[in-house]
């Protein structure tokens, strides 16, 4: 396993995704936009995680074939 080098980004990141929440569900009072909200969220998170493996995967391959 990896070692995380600062991981108090990412409780960052999940601190700031409850704080987005309580203030959607408590202008709204509906968990419908709250759902949608994390959809969002997660679809962001889960692509920019997608290209950051991409670009580390790459730049091992390139070490493996020397």
């Amino acid at each position: 396993m990896v070692p995380v080098r600062h991981p108090w980004r990412w409780a960052a990141v999940a601190v700031s995704a409850v704080l987005l929440a309580q203030v959607i569900h408590g202008r709204t009072g509906r968990v419908v936009p709250l759902l949608m909200a994390a959809t969002v969220w997660c679809a962001l998170l889960t692509g920019a995680l997608s290209v950051l493996q991409h670009h580390v995967e790459h730049r091992l391959a390139k070490g493996a074939t020397r």
